[in-house]
């Protein structure tokens, strides 16, 4: 499962996109016993493709999130939440800052709170153990467990609690990483790939 995710989404999905966990800090599984939802697992569930911490090749203090336009706007009736749609929920919050549709997807510009800037520079540069305690405290997932939900990558970052476990180093991730690559990784290597600025790009 961690080299799906590896290949499919970019560094920022795993390390940057977990800081807006307060946006669904409201909303609620529409399950039975309804669980809050992290951010990072609704917007999966409706159609985030990847995000992208650079446009035009450089920093602007945004995280940009590329979404499915089909799913965008819909609602797939997994919350409870008076938001009809993530579009609704998103250009309501307080980190708002853009919407776009570019090339028939729809790209959504969140704006990173300046405290964490100078762990974004960290996070470029590849040394995610590195990252500062309030920094890793705000990417940790805040409840004890979540909802199940149809999406098996969006579902394994959050009961993973991923960014937060490769951050610390967490001795299951490096097992699984291991297990997955066939290889030995030294305890000092950071437990996930490089940081590609060029993975990171949004072009326009």
């Amino acid at each position: 499962m961690l080299r799906e995710i590896w290949n499919k989404y970019n560094v920022s999905t795993v390390f940057v996109l977990p800081l807006f966990w307060d946006i669904t800090i409201n909303v609620v599984s529409s399950i039975k016993g309804g669980l809050i939802i992290p951010f990072v697992q609704l917007a999966i569930e409706y159609g985030l493709e990847n995000t992208y911490l650079y446009r035009n090749n450089r920093f602007d203090g945004n995280l940009y999130l590329k979404f499915n336009r089909d799913y965008f706007c819909s609602n797939k009736h997994l919350t409870t939440s008076p938001y009809y749609s993530i579009c609704d929920l998103l250009v309501d919050c307080k980190y708002f800052k853009s919407i776009e549709i570019i090339d028939n997807k729809i790209i959504v510009g969140l704006s990173i709170p300046d405290r964490f800037l100078a762990d974004i520079l960290i996070v470029e540069n590849s040394i995610y153990s590195k990252l500062s305690p309030n920094y890793k405290e705000e990417i940790k997932l805040k409840q004890a467990s979540v909802p199940i939900t149809p999406n098996k990558l969006a579902m394994y970052i959050s009961t993973k609690n991923l960014g937060y476990s490769i951050s610390t180093k967490n001795p299951r991730i490096k097992t699984e990483l291991e297990k997955e690559l066939s290889i030995r990784i030294n305890k000092e290597n950071e437990f996930y790939e490089r940081f590609s600025g060029k993975k990171e790009d949004f072009m326009l």
